[in-house]
């Protein structure tokens, strides 16, 4: 019964969209408003970006790492693909002195700085964002002290980049934070957005909601008194499609398999039967909802809905399917439409990730391999 609601309640909103949007080639006309003061030719410089996973986080992080895992040739390629932008991840414990925060690791800074560097150079955009660990993120949630830690490293590290072009580099205080509690997360990156501004006066900032950044807690929040921020959400919906296989946070995703998209009776019904009992719930409840480009517009459309309410520029920072068991078309599928689905609603788009499990590259014997059909999904090509 509540996945009939569920699929109902899509449908609705569906039926909205469709009136809202009467042609399928047109882009709809988003009203951002006059306290805004985001250029529209910084947040173009946001669209058609693509994350930089697994590089300064997410791994054992070493110097010879951070120099050599991402080169200027990759660089290259990025911008070849026509690609403007690139979101950086950077673990906060790697520039962090818990009993100084005030003073970044320099060795460490001096990296980050040259990986800045060397991306601006190639003509991109760049977002650095705080990459906490799972710990990280925990620790933010119940020690107090912590938060006021991390918001002063984001001070100096504010000040650290304030010489920077702020049309080329934006600040995105954390990743996905999980702080359970809508208001709380609220409040607190209140702070860390105070506390980068007084560093960096002139550069665009990025506001998420809680819950790993969800578009539905996105809904929650109450645009700051900033005219010069952003507001962001990733997008993985539905996680069943595309987590299939992922071996982290869900414990049947590692049994899912062949997941279609879009939703497929005849595939279903054969594959049911095929899958283990640990991932029969997840996958009925997908065959329930039918997922397709017509749910993920619905779903969509909320991010879209909630900046024009208050008249203020959304991004979409991550989206993307793991490759790992993703049947090929199907995950072309998926990115396809939701990329489409983005653009008609001028929504600056960063998909999760550029050559490690959900990449546009394809990284064997550490070189990398574009996968043009990715390209393609995504509406680039090779210049």
């Amino acid at each position: 019964m509540i996945f009939s609601i569920k699929y109902w309640h899509y449908r609705v909103l569906w039926v909205l969209v469709l009136w809202l949007l009467p042609s399928c080639d047109n882009p709809m006309e988003v009203d951002i408003g006059p306290a805004s003061k985001v250029s529209k030719e910084r947040l173009a410089r946001m669209n058609r970006g693509v994350n930089l996973s697994h590089w300064f986080a997410q791994t054992s992080i070493t110097t010879e790492r951070m120099r050599t895992f991402m080169t200027e040739e990759d660089f290259q390629t990025i911008s070849a693909l026509g690609f403007r932008h690139v979101r950086f991840p950077v673990d906060p414990m790697l520039l962090l002195n818990e009993q100084q925060p005030e003073n970044l690791v320099e060795s460490n800074w001096r990296e980050v700085r040259r990986a800045l560097e060397m991306m601006m150079e190639k003509g991109l955009a760049v977002t650095l964002e705080m990459h906490g660990s799972t710990t990280f993120k925990k620790r933010l949630e119940t020690e107090p002290t912590f938060r006021t830690v991390f918001t002063q490293l984001w001070h100096a590290l504010a000040i650290k980049v304030s010489d920077t072009n702020p049309e080329f580099l934006f600040l995105e205080p954390l990743n996905e934070p999980v702080m359970n509690d809508s208001r709380g997360w609220q409040v607190f990156q209140n702070q860390l957005l105070l506390a980068i501004r007084s560093g960096a006066p002139k550069h665009t900032l990025v506001a998420v909601g809680d819950m790993f950044s969800s578009l539905d807690q996105l809904n929650l929040l109450q645009p700051v008194d900033d005219p010069n921020v952003v507001y962001a959400f990733h997008f993985y919906e539905p996680g069943t499609f595309t987590h299939q296989g992922a071996t982290w946070a869900v414990e049947a995703w590692p049994y899912l398999r062949e997941i279609p998209y879009p939703f497929d009776a005849k595939r279903m019904n054969q594959l049911l039967p095929q899958l283990p009992v640990i991932a029969q719930p997840l996958a009925r409840a997908y065959a329930a909802e039918k997922w397709d480009r017509s749910q993920l517009q619905a779903r969509l459309a909320k991010p879209f809905l909630w900046g024009q309410r208050f008249r203020v520029p959304v991004i979409c920072a991550e989206f993307g399917v793991y490759r790992l068991v993703a049947l090929p078309q199907d995950r072309l599928n998926w990115i396809r439409d939701v990329r489409i689905i983005l653009e008609r609603y001028q929504i600056p788009w960063t998909m999760w990730d550029y050559s490690e499990g959900f990449g546009v590259a394809i990284r064997e014997n550490g070189k990398r391999e574009v996968d043009m059909e990715t390209v393609r999904a995504l509406g680039l090509h090779l210049y």
